[in-house]
């Protein structure tokens, strides 16, 4: 990414640890709240487990978004809607995120903007409020997405089990017309970039990119003792691991 191998990029860190349905009963208790967005003090193995996976996958977006603007790529970052209220977290109420959200490339000049929609409005099976930041200037698909359904007209999905698994787990994965309206997002301005990649000179490590090494800095070498702990959330670890 620092050296302008890509023309652009799109990031949708997991939202399980920040999302609202944790604050109701029945399902995985909550992590953050709104005036801890990095973590709820005392939480239990388990949990905290949870919640140090969840942000350093976010962190990872933030630094990728970061390193695409900064080689004049086009960018995009997808999370859920900030409720604006206690005791809701948000990412989009973190000092990192603002700081992201000033970034512009010196010669491009494509200034970042948030976009919020409604995934139903793409086919998805919820109405699930959404935000995007994104330096791309073509955003009409996104700002008319807006839900225009009856009362009552989105199936409960967001409380309970079925066939073992919460129902909110069928709400992470994108709808495909949304993912087709984030492409012709993308390539419109692609299209109008004549840069030739990869960049001849090599970016230099970035602030937020600096602070994920201050934050894990042996996360190579404690990759491989993470398979006990995957258990105590009754996870497996990946092949990848």
């Amino acid at each position: 990414v620092e050296e302008g191998w890509f023309h652009g990029g799109h990031e949708g860190p997991p939202c399980s640890t920040w999302s609202s349905v944790l604050f109701a009963p029945g399902g995985p208790k909550a992590v953050r709240d709104r005036q801890h967005p990095w973590g709820l003090p005392d939480l239990s193995p388990g949990d905290y487990l949870r919640l140090q996976g969840g942000t350093w996958l976010l962190l990872v977006a933030f630094a990728i978004a970061e390193g695409l603007i900064l080689t004049a790529a086009t960018n995009s970052l997808e999370h859920s809607k900030d409720r604006g209220c206690e005791p809701f977290p948000a990412m989009w109420i973190t000092p990192e995120l603002l700081e992201l959200e000033k970034i512009v490339h010196p010669e491009r000049k494509l200034p970042s903007k948030r976009v919020d929609f409604h995934q139903c409005m793409f086919g998805g099976p919820a109405k699930k409020g959404t935000t995007v930041l994104t330096n791309c200037r073509s955003t009409e698909e996104f700002e008319e997405a807006q839900c225009n359904h009856a009362r009552g007209g989105h199936p409960a999905m967001l409380e309970g089990k079925f066939q073992g698994k919460f129902r909110t787990t069928s709400a992470q994965f994108y709808p495909q017309r949304m993912n087709e309206a984030l492409a012709r997002m993308h390539l419109s301005e692609m299209l109008s970039d004549t840069r030739k990649r990869p960049m001849r000179e090599i970016a230099k490590r970035t602030p937020l990119q600096k602070k994920l090494i201050d934050l894990y800095p042996w996360a190579q070498e404690e990759r491989s003792k993470t398979k006990g702990e995957l258990a105590q959330t009754g996870r497996t670890p990946s092949k990848m691991m």
